[in-house]
C-alpha cells in the first residue's frame, strides 16, 4: 500500500496472465539522485516492480526490472587525471541495469553487459533463455496440476 500523499503511478495495463497480481509502486518519468541533492540524476527507461503472489498469499515475492535511460548523459570525465595531453580523460559507461527476482526464501540478481558486441549478445541470450525456461516451466506446472487433481479424484473415489 502506498504511503499517504505518495503518487504510485500504477500502470493501467498488466502483463498477460496477471489479472490478480498487484503491481507495486513505480516512479516512471521521475528523476532520482544518487548521493543526495547534488548527486548524479538517474532517469528510467524501464522501471517495473511487480508483486508475484496473488493477494492473500504469503508476501515478499517480487520481480524488479530497471534500465537507466542514458539519452541525456554525456561521456564521463576523470577530473583527477594527471596526463597533461588528455582532455579530462573522457570514458563511456554502462547504464545502470537491475533484474531481480525474489520469493520468501531467496533473491537473485542477474547481471547484463552492453559494453561490447559479445557482452550484448550474451545478455540477450541470457534473457531469451530465461524467457524460454519460464515458458516451458509454466507448461510443466499446468500439466502437473492436472495430475495432482487426478490423484485427488482417486483418493475421493477410495473414500479417503
Amino acid at each position: 500500500m502506498a504511503k499517504p500523499g505518495r503518487r504510485t503511478g500504477l500502470r493501467s495495463r498488466r502483463p498477460q496472465g496477471h489479472e490478480g497480481s498487484t503491481p507495486s509502486v513505480r516512479t516512471d518519468g521521475q528523476t532520482t539522485t544518487k548521493g543526495g541533492e547534488h548527486g548524479l540524476p538517474y532517469r528510467a527507461r524501464v522501471d517495473e516492480r511487480w508483486f508475484l503472489n496473488l493477494p492473500g498469499f504469503h508476501g515478499g515475492a517480487y520481480a524488479l526490472a530497471y534500465v537507466e535511460d542514458t539519452r541525456e548523459r554525456d561521456l564521463l570525465r576523470d577530473y583527477g587525471c594527471v596526463d597533461p595531453d588528455c582532455d579530462e580523460c573522457p570514458f563511456n559507461f554502462e547504464p545502470r541495469m537491475i533484474l531481480e527476482l525474489a520469493d520468501c526464501h531467496g533473491r537473485i540478481a542477474l547481471e547484463f553487459d552492453v559494453d561490447s558486441e559479445a557482452g550484448r549478445a550474451n545478455s540477450l541470450h541470457k534473457l531469451d533463455t530465461l524467457l524460454a525456461t519460464l515458458r516451458v516451466f509454466r507448461e510443466g506446472l499446468v500439466a502437473e496440476c492436472g495430475e495432482y487433481d487426478r490423484r485427488e479424484r482417486e483418493l475421493d473415489a477410495l473414500g479417503r
